[in-house]
């Protein structure tokens, strides 16, 4: 691994305010606090990562310093896994609320990574496991980027502490020696979800054909076990929302909380949250509002489809296409034990009713009384059924964010800098860390 530091910090002592949903499309929240950082994953080494890696103090941030990696390491690790049309300065203001509010007895140590994925925010290098994929905007799924965000975990870790980290095996050297993307980087993705392709021989990461997608090797080594990590705290926010959960489930008892943020709907293609006025059972009586005309539920069934189908790419080259298969819903099944063998934490923070059908009426021309009918119940049925991923003891909820669209850490980072450190105290007083929380 290497890792590269900007020339210049990048401050975010600009206090936190709450952003009002409709002015939410021109918000440019400050960028993190401390040190800006780039780093190459073991497991490819032609592309960096940027991220900021910061402890937390009562006096707020620490610098960390690669003369002295192993200070501060963490009880807790806060990460924040962002969405796709965001970056990882979208979590700015919940931060820094979050930071300003927790009073804390020097014991507890606790850090916070916040990183962009590949070919988005400050990460502009593409993900070099994409490089040979027919379909660049469709190259990896989550479960991609999950094992990349474990691999980043381990290596921050290394580099700040001194903890173990992944070490290149043997077969992978011809895949990592490589500088630049060449013939040697292949992608497992898309031909597992490319009908196309299914029945056609797959290159595997390490460049060598295999007929058998079953006998390929794991995708990435192993590296630090579960007793090396601090404990995870995941704040995902829309699609971070089913990455967070899918990192919870791959790797057990690692994850003691979850804050869910306006997450992705994992369940529907979204055109069919409105119903289909070609249907035969469709009734014009029954499905629309009075005074709705039946062109409206057309337009909001293709601005849906243009914008959130699973099929539709992007430029991270997210394949979505298998997320209902990756995320079971209804009544997911509970989340493994985290470190202390006890349920994770689990909060959900959703936007606020009011300014989600402005939002979706002002971006999507949706038609506010269609919107209130079928869009905003669906939302709140899934994040509902989101209590079964932990014990009811450990729910804490679905909370709306009163005022916020879809960015609720932005138009509403009060709520969400609150919920957070409303979490992190009961992890660390249930840990017997700190006894001495609240000022």
């Amino acid at each position: 691994m290497s890792v590269a530091t900007s020339t210049s910090p990048v401050n975010a002592d600009t206090p936190a305010t709450t952003v009002s949903s409709s002015s939410s499309s021109s918000v440019k929240p400050p960028p993190l606090a401390g040190t800006l950082r780039h780093i190459a994953l073991s497991s490819k080494p032609s592309s960096n990562l940027s991220y900021i890696y910061q402890h937390v103090t009562q006096n707020g941030w620490i610098s960390f310093s690669q003369d002295n990696p192993r200070l501060y390491k963490p009880h807790l690790l806060i990460v924040f896994i962002n969405g796709l049309a965001y970056s990882m300065s979208s979590f700015t203001l919940a931060i820094n609320r979050f930071i300003s509010s927790l009073t804390l007895v020097a014991s507890a140590r606790i850090s916070v990574l916040a990183y962009d994925r590949y070919s988005s925010g400050l990460s502009t290098d593409p993900d070099p496991a994409d490089h040979f994929s027919p379909d660049p905007s469709r190259a990896h799924d989550i479960a991609h980027v999950v094992r990349d965000l474990r691999e980043l975990i381990d290596e921050v870790l290394h580099v700040h502490h001194g903890t173990p980290s992944r070490q290149p095996s043997p077969s992978n050297a011809a895949f990592r020696a490589s500088s630049s993307p060449g013939p040697n980087y292949r992608s497992v993705y898309p031909f597992a979800t490319n009908p196309s392709t299914t029945n056609k021989d797959t290159y595997t990461k390490r460049g060598t054909l295999s007929a058998s997608p079953q006998s390929q090797p794991p995708f990435h080594n192993e590296g630090a076990s579960a007793n090396d990590l601090p404990s995870l705290l995941l704040v995902g926010h829309s699609i971070g929302v089913p990455i967070a959960r899918l990192f919870a489930t791959t790797y057990p008892s690692t994850v003691i909380g979850l804050l869910l943020l306006d997450s992705t709907l994992t369940n529907t293609d979204f055109t069919s949250l409105f119903p289909d006025p070609s249907s035969p059972d469709f009734s014009t009586f029954t499905a629309l509002p009075p005074g709705v005309p039946e062109s409206a539920l057309l337009t909001a069934r293709a601005s849906l489809a243009r914008r959130f189908h699973p099929t539709v790419g992007n430029p991270q080259g997210l394949d979505r296409r298998n997320l209902h298969t990756l995320i079971p819903h209804p009544q997911p099944q509970p989340l493994p034990p985290g470190p202390d063998g006890r349920p994770p934490f689990v909060t959900v923070i959703e936007h606020g009713w009011a300014a989600f059908i402005a939002e979706n009426e002002r971006g999507l021309d949706i038609d506010p009384r269609l919107a209130e009918r079928y869009l905003l119940p669906a939302w709140r049925r899934y994040h509902e059924e989101l209590r079964g991923l932990t014990s009811p003891e450990r729910w804490g909820g679905v909370v709306e964010a009163v005022g916020a669209g879809h960015a609720v850490q932005v138009e509403r980072s009060d709520v969400v800098g609150g919920r957070l450190k409303m979490m992190v105290e009961k992890v660390l007083l249930e840990a017997g860390i700190v006894r001495d929380l609240l000022g």
